[in-house]
């Protein structure tokens, strides 16, 4: 009998603190970046991003696709990453230092 209340116990406790987490704010909470969305054709876009290497310099390109393109500029002062995404005709503006 006390190994099956050692299990039930153990059992509750572990479902209790999963249901805890599940109803806890992720641990980002409010500090996380908000991001600048605009409609935009992905080759208006692209041409934005070489508006932005003729200026800055070259990017960092984190995700190259036909329909899909992530680049990161970083200079001496701040980050920023520029998102082309074709397939819902959006360009995306983050700065991921932003408070």
């Amino acid at each position: 009998m006390k190994i099956i209340y050692r299990i039930l116990c153990g059992s509750f406790a572990v479902v209790f603190s999963c249901a805890a987490l599940a109803s806890s704010e992720p641990p980002y909470g409010d500090e996380t970046p908000n991001p600048e969305s605009k409609p935009m054709a992905f080759a208006q876009c692209i041409e934005i991003i070489r508006d932005y290497e003729d200026e800055l310099g070259p990017s960092h390109v984190v995700i190259d696709t036909p329909t899909l393109r992530i680049v990161q500029f970083t200079t001496d002062s701040e980050r920023e990453q520029i998102t082309c995404d074709g397939d819902d005709s959006i360009m995306t503006v983050l700065d991921p230092d932003e408070d």
